[in-house]
């Protein structure tokens, strides 16, 4: 069941882009335009869906990638600053699902796709998740060390550092 809805409006302040969030063991992907064609709105809901999770270095992020629609997208983040739920979902048994959402210039959800990684793929991905929690450095060196990499790579290039791809 999805945790967003058609044309609920979202209570957040932010600018037109992607990023990342996680709620209720669910990777929620938002993409934010001023206006969404039809033609988007459908793609997203019916086209193909890759999201790929990647690692190089210290450097994290998933790669989203909506099939004639939406463009190889990343989204970085540090589990070294992840809020308590995302730090919870490592130790459980439950795999995990995704979210996409596009929100408009009003955050109201023009679209909603959502999806399940495998239960392989969710224990991989809790196993690297929690190995890099062991690991010695700061958010801010895995934030530099992602715009060194984002500076040699496009996003599609990135794709040669994944650990695993979930194609929907």
């Amino acid at each position: 069941m999805s945790i967003y809805t058609k044309k609920q409006i979202v209570d957040l302040k932010c600018e037109d882009g992607i990023w990342l969030d996680f709620q209720k063991n669910t990777w929620l992907f938002f993409i934010k335009d001023k206006v969404w064609q039809p033609e988007e709105i459908q793609g997203v809901q019916h086209n193909d869906v890759t999201v790929t999770f990647i690692q190089k270095g210290i450097s994290d992020a998933f790669l989203l990638e909506v099939y004639d629609c939406i463009e190889v997208s990343d989204l970085p983040f540090c589990i070294k600053e992840a809020d308590e739920d995302v730090l919870q979902s490592l130790h459980t048994g439950d795999g995990y699902q995704y979210e996409i959402v596009l929100l408009n210039e009003g955050n109201e959800v023009c679209a909603v796709r959502d999806g399940a990684f495998t239960k392989e793929d969710s224990i991989l991905l809790k196993k690297k998740l929690s190995d890099r929690m062991k690991e010695d450095f700061k958010a801010e060196d895995a934030e530099a060390s992602y715009a060194k990499l984002s500076q040699k790579y496009e996003p599609y290039e990135l794709e040669e550092f994944a650990v695993f791809a979930k194609r929907n």
